[in-house]
């Protein structure tokens, strides 16, 4: 079981926007997980965000997965999508619903919206298996640097990631430098 104790207490004692500016980069990280606890890790974020807030923190908790399926409900797209999915190849699902809830178009307003009507300190964002193939976790992290760079993220990710390689499920290898390694920080304490 993944235990959040040190991730609790790194978010509770550092000013994450200063720490990543300090190094030059945007306040997004990247907290890797084994896949094998991705549902565990649900209830584990809820706990850490319930105690963060407890600590006088403001945090948001947006599962993009569910973002994408309110959105295709918003335009009526959900449940047509859902009767042609089976026999529709994979990647023409993939590509429709980027047509319709495209991250940076769709999704990022929504996360920015809540930001401002919360004033929040730091958002997570979960849901990353549950969008793979149609939603990447590197085309999210571009998202994120060019319209969230005043708010900390976290991605909770579920595989591996070395500052530089990203490995979804331990298997879906991409790449991306721009994400701060939280969970490699996070080793050694």
């Amino acid at each position: 079981m993944t235990n959040l104790d040190n991730l609790f207490n790194y978010i509770n004692s550092t000013d994450l926007l200063t720490t990543a500016r300090a190094g030059g980069q945007l306040p997004i990280y990247l907290y890797a997980y084994p896949a094998t606890q991705e549902d565990e890790m649900s209830d584990l974020i809820v706990g850490l965000k319930s105690r963060l807030t407890s600590a006088g923190k403001s945090v948001i908790h947006k599962d993009i997965f569910e973002m994408v399926v309110d959105i295709l409900e918003d335009n009526d797209e959900f449940t047509s999508l859902l009767i042609v999915e089976p026999e529709t190849p994979k990647w023409d699902v993939a590509d429709h619903i980027n047509a319709v809830a495209d991250f940076t178009e769709m999704v990022l307003p929504r996360i920015k919206e809540e930001i401002e009507l919360n004033s929040s300190s730091v958002v997570f964002l979960s849901g990353i298996a549950k969008c793979y193939p149609f939603l990447r976790t590197k085309g999210i992290i571009e998202g994120l640097e060019i319209g969230l760079s005043d708010t900390p993220v976290v991605l909770f990710f579920p595989g591996t990631y070395d500052g530089w390689t990203m490995l979804l499920f331990g298997t879906v290898h991409e790449h991306s430098y721009r994400a701060i390694n939280l969970s490699g920080q996070l080793d050694g304490k």
